[in-house]
C-alpha cells in the first residue's frame, strides 16, 4: 500500500511539478540566448515520461495487474496533465557565451550582484553560459582578497557542460569596519570578458552588537513564523509550531479547536490585545515605506461560529485585521492553492530606520502562519520562498 498511498502521489506532483518548471526555464533560457534551453527542454519532456512509467507500474505491474485502469494520468483530460510543448528559438546573440550575474538581465549597462550586507549571511550567483555552439575555456579573477567565488577557473561545451553556475561571497574579516567595501569579479575567455561588481557593507551599528532578530537586506525583510522573539499564549490558547506544515518546514497554528465562537460579534482592539501574540524583532536601515506581507496555509473556517482572522500591529501601532476567508472554485481559491498560501498585506506610509517589532495576535482558532514579508522598495518577484533575513553575528 506504501506505493499507491505515498509513493506515488508524491513522486507523481514531483514530477508535474518539474515538468513545468523545466519548460518555463527553457523559455526563459531561450530568450536570454542560452543554448542550456536545450537540455531543460529535455529535462521537462523527462519529468512527463516519468509520470508516464510509474503510472503504467500502477496499472499493469504492481500487485501483478490487479489495479490496471484504476489510475489515470490523465484525469478528465484536463490540458494540465498533457505532455509538454515547446515551441520556442533561442534569441541569437553576438556573443559566444556570457555571464549574467544574479538580479541583473545582460542587457543592463552595469553587470552587479545584490549588495551584501555583513548582518545577514549571503551568497549570490553568477551564470556563465554559452550562446553558441562552441568550446570556451575561462577564468574568474576577484580583484580583492576579500571576494570569495566557488571557482577559478571552467569550460563550457555544448551539451550538458553550457551552463555553469559560481557562487560569490563575503571574507568579512578582510573587510575594514564600518566601510563600504567595493570591488568586482572578472569573467575571461578567448576575446571577452565580463567584470561583474560587487558591494559589500560592513554594518558598525552598536545597536546591533546584542540585537536579535532580523534585519533589511537589499530592501526587504524575510521572517519565517517559527523563529519568533516572543510567544504569549493565553491559558490554553497559543501559537503553537506545528513540524513539516507549511512552506518553512515549521508553521505555527492557532490552537486549540473549538467548536464554540471565542468572541461574540466584533472583536474591540482591547479583547484582541488580551490574545496570544506572536513578535517578531526587525531593523532597518533607512527610512521608507513599508509593506507587511503575511503569508497564512490557505485553511477554511473551522465552523459557521468563525472567520479565518488575525490581527497585525508593528511597534504597537493601530491593530489591522485580517481575514483570509474565500470561497471554493473561486480565482482567489485557486491561486491560494496553487501556491499554498494565502496573502494579506499592511501598508504602513513611512517607517524610520531603526528597531521595530511586528505583532500577529489570534482572533480564530485555526489560522496557520507561514512567512512574512517586509518590502521597503527592493523586494523582486520570486518563485519560491526567499531565505530569511535573519542578523548575522556581527564581528
Amino acid at each position: 500500500m506504501v506505493f499507491q498511498t505515498v509513493y506515488y502521489p508524491v513522486l507523481g506532483t514531483s514530477l508535474m511539478n518539474k515538468k513545468y518548471l523545466y519548460r518555463d526555464k527553457a523559455y526563459l533560457y531561450a530568450a536570454q540566448g542560452r543554448l542550456s534551453a536545450k537540455n531543460y527542454d529535455s529535462l521537462s519532456k523527462a519529468a512527463y515520461q516519468g509520470i508516464v512509467k510509474e503510472t503504467e507500474y500502477y496499472n499493469t505491474t504492481l500487485a501483478s495487474g490487479k489495479w490496471a485502469h484504476i489510475m489515470s494520468m490523465t484525469p478528465r483530460n484536463l490540458p494540465v496533465y498533457q505532455a509538454p510543448y515547446l515551441n520556442y528559438k533561442i534569441a541569437k546573440r553576438p556573443e559566444a557565451w556570457l555571464a549574467m550575474p544574479e538580479g541583473t538581465d545582460t542587457a543592463a549597462n552595469k553587470l552587479a550582484l545584490p549588495a551584501f550586507n555583513q548582518a545577514t549571511p549571503q551568497k549570490h550567483f553568477v551564470d556563465v553560459f554559452l550562446s553558441k555552439d562552441t568550446l570556451v575555456n575561462y577564468t574568474v579573477q576577484p580583484s580583492a582578497a576579500w571576494i570569495k567565488v566557488s571557482g577559478k577557473a571552467g569550460k563550457l561545451a555544448a551539451g550538458s557542460q553550457s551552463q555553469q553556475r559560481l557562487w560569490v561571497s563575503i571574507d568579512w574579516a578582510k573587510v575594514p569596519a564600518g566601510k563600504s567595501a567595493e570591488g568586482v569579479v572578472l569573467f575571461k575567455g578567448g576575446d571577452k570578458s565580463y567584470a561583474i561588481a560587487v558591494k559589500a557593507n560592513k554594518n558598525n551599528l552598536p545597536e546591533l552588537k546584542s540585537y536579535q532578530g532580523f534585519v533589511e537586506n537589499n530592501g526587504y525583510i524575510s521572517i519565517y513564523a517559527r523563529h519568533y522573539q516572543g510567544n504569549q499564549s493565553k491559558g490554553t490558547d497559543s501559537w503553537t509550531a506545528i513540524n513539516g506544515l507549511g512552506k518553512t518546514e515549521t508553521a505555527l497554528e492557532a490552537l486549540p479547536l473549538r467548536v464554540n465562537a471565542i468572541f461574540k460579534g466584533e472583536p474591540t482592539e482591547g479583547a484582541i490585545k488580551a490574545m496570544p501574540v506572536v513578535s517578531y524583532n526587525f531593523f532597518t536601515f533607512n527610512t521608507a515605506p513599508a509593506e507587511v506581507k503575511v503569508f497564512t496555509v490557505p485553511t477554511f473556517p473551522l465552523n459557521r461560529n468563525f472567520e479565518v482572522r488575525y490581527a497585525v500591529s508593528v511597534d504597537n501601532g493601530p491593530l489591522s485585521i485580517q481575514n483570509f476567508k474565500t470561497v471554493g472554485r473561486s480565482e482567489e481559491w485557486k491561486q491560494d492553492v496553487l501556491s499554498n498560501s494565502a496573502v494579506r498585506s499592511v501598508k504602513i506610509p513611512s517607517l524610520p530606520a531603526g528597531k521595530h517589532t511586528l505583532r500577529i495576535y489570534m482572533i480564530d482558532p485555526g489560522v496557520i502562519l507561514d512567512r512574512m514579508l517586509i518590502d521597503l522598495g527592493g523586494l523582486k518577484p520570486s518563485y519560491g520562498i526567499i531565505p530569511e533575513t535573519k542578523l548575522n553575528i556581527l564581528n
